[in-house]
């Protein structure tokens, strides 16, 4: 015969298979079903206690290399600091991150050893409840228990919240290292061909009977171009990798200015003197702004030879009315070897625009040899291209009923004013304009310093300098932000630090223990359980039990309990229980189950 329970068809009575051998069945219940009896096993495992024997060396060893990874994340966010990419295979957000998971996992790992090792060590304790040790097991594994621990509130349940928080440190983490560029220094030694002197003829041809420069050289021809059309300066095998700064010798001109200031009165009161005459210095006006370069082949003898004047002279009105002040300067250009301020980017040279003709260092006056004849001139063809690009003048005068007259020509001119004729009406003299001398100085350097980098005679050896710079390259480095690194370690370590305590009284425990339910139903002699080892962990108490078969439902409730011939529930009750599967049945949807 069998019964129907629910849904399911269940025999009076079964063998069990489950690997051990049974004694005959001892009695049977009201409802006709045998409860089996196992054999007794011999207990084998002796309880022993001691500090180092029952160590919990793996929970410790999981948050041993957790800190371990910890000083990893360090180290990498230390050597990785300001370290070019190219550097690192693999970036250092990788190591982080998987740094990051493992000491998290451990965490978590260790979390759980101190919670099995708590759990126990309370069980232990006299006084304990079934409360008490349910909380152990749910402040260590449920977040929300902790928090809602109340009054509650113990070492467990800090080390709960402590390790929920430690994955903060990954996205901590990433914001640890990022990518930047810097700039890095380093001593090199350079190579750069340089004249040291203009070479005779180079820059232009005099014709004429008043040696005058008429034409510029091919060579000299090919740099005003290069330096019109702002082309760099290019060089073979220099040896600078990425930008870098020193100092070169080469041909140029020793500049000396003087400036003047110069009273002018363009009134119109003045423009009829004492005696009723037009004021002739009025109505033929002056130059109100003026910027020219002037050489003379033969213009001063030293020691029985003529040398060349090469000048530069500019002048210009500082205000808005038709008399006031004309400040002027006048400079002169002496052939010189300077020592001038460079950079170099790789292979490409210029001057250092933070420094002027003033901090050009002379290092010698060169002498400047003359042409009293038509032919080469070595320094003619600078003057006569700076003049053809620079030169200008505005005129200024007065006509009578007409009002003023401006006249002007040459680009620095219009370049240079501050103000133009647009106001002030036919009797006014409104324009002025700032001053031109350190820009015509400027490219009259730079013009100069290209001529001697074209000059230079690769060939000679005079003209090759070992030139002592700073090498400054511009890298793309990974940056280091020691912020989130604190962050994330106080995260990680912190949490180490709350599980240590989880761990404390393991001493009183006699054997390996475990969370395993298995484990725990043992301790609570459950009867499926028994004649097993009492002193058994988890892993060998499936050793022994692990076979036999299992089943939650409703069994019985003593000896009460009938049950109709179709198996419907008549008289008594029945209870949940874990139990063999021959005792229990499915659970019926509705029914009330007694304790």
């Amino acid at each position: 015969m069998s019964y129907n329970y629910g849904h399911e068809q269940y025999p009076p009575y079964q063998e069990w298979n489950t690997g051990y051998p049974l004694d005959p069945p001892k009695e049977e219940g009201p409802s006709g079903t045998l409860h089996p009896q196992y054999h007794t096993l011999a207990p084998s495992t002796p309880w022993r206690r001691g500090r180092f024997r029952r160590f919990p060396w793996l929970g410790f060893l999981a948050l041993a290399v957790a800190i371990l990874a910890s000083i990893g994340m360090a180290t990498v966010l230390v050597v990785s600091n300001n370290a070019p990419i190219t550097d690192w295979k693999i970036s250092p957000a990788v190591y982080l991150a998987v740094e990051a998971a493992i000491a998290n996992v451990l965490l978590n790992y260790a979390l759980a050893e101190g919670v099995t090792v708590a759990w126990w060590v309370k069980a232990i304790k006299p006084g304990s409840t079934l409360t008490d040790l349910h909380h152990v097991w749910s402040y260590g594994t449920s977040v929300k228990s902790a928090l809602l621990s109340g009054k509650r509130f113990n070492l467990v349940a800090l080390a709960g919240l402590v390790v929920a928080l430690a994955p903060l440190n990954g996205p901590l983490l990433q914001r640890a290292s990022t990518i930047s560029t810097i700039a890095l220094d380093k001593n090199v030694r350079l190579t750069i061909p340089a004249a040291q002197e203009f070479p005779f003829g180079y820059t232009g041809t005099i014709t004429g009977r008043v040696h005058q420069t008429g034409f510029l050289t091919t060579n000299f021809s090919s740099v005003v171009q290069d330096y019109v059309l702002k082309r760099p300066v290019n060089l073979t095998d220099s040896g600078c990798d990425g930008k870098c700064a020193g100092v070169l010798q080469a041909a140029g001109y020793a500049i000396n200015c003087q400036n003047f200031i110069y009273q002018f009165n363009m009134s119109t009161a003045l423009a009829i003197d004492a005696n009723g005459k037009v004021n002739t210095a009025i109505t033929n006006g002056t130059n109100v702004f003026s910027t020219n370069f002037t050489y003379y082949e033969n213009a001063i003898l030293v020691d029985g030879q003529y040398r060349p004047s090469f000048n530069y002279t500019s002048l210009y009105k500082t205000g808005g009315e038709c008399w006031g002040e004309l400040n002027s300067a006048q400079c002169t250009l002496q052939p010189a070897l300077l020592q001038y301020n460079v950079l170099l980017d790789n292979n490409t040279i210029s001057l250092d625009p933070q420094y002027t003709y003033k901090d050009d260092k002379i290092i010698q006056y060169l002498p400047a040899i003359s042409n009293n004849a038509q032919g080469p001139t070595t320094h003619g063809g600078m003057a006569l291209a700076l003049n053809s690009m620079f030169s200008s003048t505005s005129h200024l005068r007065f006509t009578g009923a007409v009002g003023y007259d401006q006249t002007s020509n040459g680009i620095a001119a219009f370049q240079y004013a501050v103000s133009g004729l647009n106001s002030g009406g036919i009797f006014a003299c409104p324009a002025y304009w700032a001053d031109p001398t350190g820009d015509m100085l400027a490219a009259t350097r730079e013009l100069a310093f290209r001529t001697s980098l074209h000059a230079a005679n690769v060939t000679n050896t005079t003209n090759i300098q070992m030139v002592q710079a700073t090498s400054v390259k511009v890298v793309t480095v990974y940056t280091s932000h020691y912020l989130y690194l604190g962050l994330a370690l106080l995260f990680t370590l912190l949490s180490a630090i709350c599980i240590v305590p989880t761990f404390m009284g393991w001493w009183i425990l006699g054997r390996q223990v475990s969370l395993s339910p298995i484990e725990i139903a043992k301790a609570f002699d459950a009867p499926i359980l028994a004649n097993s080892d009492s002193n058994l962990g988890a892993e060998d108490l499936l050793v022994e039990v692990g076979q036999r078969q299992v089943r939650y439902g409703a069994t019985a409730n003593g000896p009460s309990v009938v049950y109709a011939h179709n198996g419907v529930l008549v008289g008594g009750s029945e209870k949940l229980v874990m139990g063999e599967p021959q005792r229990v049945h499915e659970a019926v949807q509705g029914r009330v189950y007694a304790g």
